[in-house]
């Protein structure tokens, strides 16, 4: 049947020399979704506009809305969301004017990459970018939460946190050796370790969280020009894990959209996924949710320590978010990029036929051969990779020509499955 029309692992790994025991299992990310470009960004988002679940002073406004009063700004370069900033709100009204908005696509693993140049700040502000899933018969957290940047007034440490129902402990993971921070307290557990909402010795909802990196959002995020987060999920592996890196500091493969998360190091945060102590079926057909909300079950309990001199004058949050718009002036998100990149296929390790063709993108390959070239030291730790290394050594051509002849019409199979039809390879 020909040596280019389906190719073992084993042909391969003897080819190339380049595949190792530790990289067989591990993961080739291909770009699938790009959620703030200006063409496609109202067609990629549902605008959330019932109550705030979390209780807090705001008024969730739609799509029209927001655009009319200019609380969702989209232009080349950033998508800007904030909230309203000219009005007092009277105490009839749910609060002040802001955006929910949750992606219109399901989720069930990926790499989702945001880069941020202002996180709202400010007392009463409590602003979340994260990840939940839900539906009539499952309401949250049945199919758990997974919040990636989250922090209330003017804190300068982003959280990150799991919210489950019971069956999700985190105790055996270990700050130093596992995540680079370390676990937020409970209201009698020095450390946060249990995502049930309802666990004993922690706040309520409060699920397992760690704290972010110094100036990982806050004022000081803002003043020096913010910086890009990268979130894994992969319950194969079994784990949720999260970096952050200032403006310009970022990893290369990172900047040219060929991300390799076992090149970035230790993960400011880590959650373990196992069918002992987290099963991965806690989490599933979760949506990314971007909003900015006020006061709430989390700003209210933090308003007194937080905002000590608003609170000396005699001023709840609630008050204050809806008398003092003037203060909302950096109640605010600007976002220069919100990537999703999946899983291309099975690690090798499980795959011995593989359609080279589709797996690849062997014409992207060919339209842009150098880069490709020049990145490929970056790719050969990732599972699968030697496929992309094949075409080169053989000549990236011949290679295509070969492979448009004779390969099969035949799909690989996804290591997840997906919500959506289609994998994106």
């Amino acid at each position: 049947m020909g040596l280019m029309r389906r190719l073992t692992v084993e042909t391969v790994a003897a080819l190339t020399g380049l595949l190792s025991s530790s990289a067989s299992a591990h993961v080739l990310y291909m770009h699938s979704d790009s959620y703030f470009g200006k063409d496609d960004f109202f067609k990629m988002w549902e605008f959330f506009t019932d109550k705030d679940p979390t209780h807090g002073t705001v008024d969730f406004v739609g799509k029209e809305t927001a655009i009319a009063d200019g609380l969702v700004q989209v232009t080349e370069e950033r998508v800007y969301i904030g909230a309203d900033m000219k009005t007092e709100v009277n105490d009839e009204s749910r609060g002040r004017r802001s955006v929910r908005i949750q992606s219109n696509r399901m989720y069930n693993a990926g790499l989702f990459i945001a880069t941020l140049d202002h996180i709202p700040t400010g007392c009463g502000t409590w602003p979340a970018l994260w990840m939940f899933g839900s539906d009539a018969q499952h309401v949250w957290p049945t199919f758990g939460e997974f919040t990636i940047i989250e922090g209330a007034h003017e804190q300068t440490q982003a959280m990150s946190t799991l919210h489950t129902t019971k069956g999700c402990d985190q105790s055996a993971v270990l700050e130093g050796r596992d995540f680079a921070t370390q676990w937020n307290k409970g209201t009698l557990k020095e450390r946060a370790t249990n995502c049930d909402i309802a666990a004993e010795g922690q706040w309520a909802n409060q699920g397992c969280s760690q704290s972010g990196p110094p100036n990982s959002m806050g004022p000081d995020f803002n003043s020096f020009n913010g910086g890009t987060f990268a979130a894994e999920w992969d319950p194969r592996a079994g784990h949720f894990r999260t970096w952050f890196w200032p403006v310009g500091t970022e990893p290369l493969d990172v900047a040219m959209q060929s991300p390799n998360p076992d090149m970035w190091g230790l993960p400011y945060s880590y959650f373990r996924l196992d069918p002992v102590s987290c099963p991965a079926s806690h989490f599933r057909d979760m949506r990314i949710v971007l909003d900015l909300t006020f006061c709430g079950d989390f700003g209210e309990s933090l308003f007194a320590e937080s905002c000590p001199e608003i609170k000396a004058a005699n001023l709840t949050c609630d008050e204050y978010v809806r008398k003092h718009p003037d203060k909302m002036k950096e109640a605010f998100w600007s976002i220069r990029r919100l990537d999703v990149y999946e899983p291309a296929g099975m690690s090798l390790e499980n795959v011995k036929v593989v359609d080279v063709q589709k797996r690849f993108h062997v014409g992207s390959l060919v339209a842009s051969g150098r880069a490709h070239f020049q990145a490929l030291p970056g790719l050969v730790t990732a599972g699968g990779t030697c496929m992309a290394c094949l075409a080169v050594l053989l000549g990236i051509h011949k290679f295509a020509r070969t492979c448009n002849r004779e390969a099969t019409s035949s799909r690989s199979l996804s290591m997840y499955s997906q919500v959506d039809s289609g994998l994106a390879i």
